[in-house]
């Protein structure tokens, strides 16, 4: 009786110490996504194209980048005018190379369609369908009729597997909202 209510005090106490499995990473919802404007969730198979999920660099390689953009606008710096390649850059300042090949072997085994890994490995572009975002990043997907038009945005921040948390930055392209330009030269000024 006493090993099993050990046991089970033990079981009990890890159970807190463990990690969630997932963290929100929060700022992707659009302001214009509300729930006045809803018209429901999309249908698993709509295809969100390019959608791009980005990288954060390391301390070290933040505090390196920021020496390094000083150095390269100092005259006196050997440094000064140094300009570096994409390639460079990503051996420096981006993902691992192991760190990579882990997240987009993670999303090609979830089905996602890879399209761009840039040489400064600070980010990746994909295309999925709503239904995959949903299971991989717990990202519902629903249409929204705003001023007369049908637009597509996330209805809650994704979710990231705890492996990623400390390296992906957020994600681009969860939406279809367009910026509005503004003609500052067609308003009248007024002083």
């Amino acid at each position: 009786m006493r090993i099993k209510s050990f046991l089970a005090l033990v079981l009990i106490a890890g159970a807190f110490r463990q990690t969630p499995a997932s963290f929100a990473v929060r700022g992707h919802m659009h302001p214009l996504a509300q729930a006045r404007f809803d018209r429901g969730q999309v249908g698993d198979l709509f295809q969100m194209n390019y959608v791009m999920m980005m990288f954060k660099p390391t301390a070290e390689q933040r505090d390196a980048l920021n020496s390094l953009l000083k150095e390269q606008q100092d005259p006196s710096s050997p440094n000064y005018h140094r300009w570096l390649t994409p390639e460079e850059f990503g051996d420096r300042f981006g993902m691992s190379a192991a760190d990579l090949n882990r997240v987009t072997t993670w999303l090609q085994e979830r089905g996602f369609t890879l399209h761009e890994l840039p040489p400064s490995r600070n980010w990746v572009a994909f295309t999925a369908t709503a239904g995959q975002m949903r299971d991989a990043f717990n990202l519902r997907i629903h249409e929204y009729f705003v001023n007369g038009e049908m637009h597509y945005a996330a209805a809650n921040e994704p979710m990231l597997p705890a492996g990623f948390v400390n390296r992906v930055l957020g994600f681009r392209a969860l939406h279809n909202f367009r910026a509005k330009t503004v003609c500052f030269s067609c308003r009248a000024a007024k002083w």
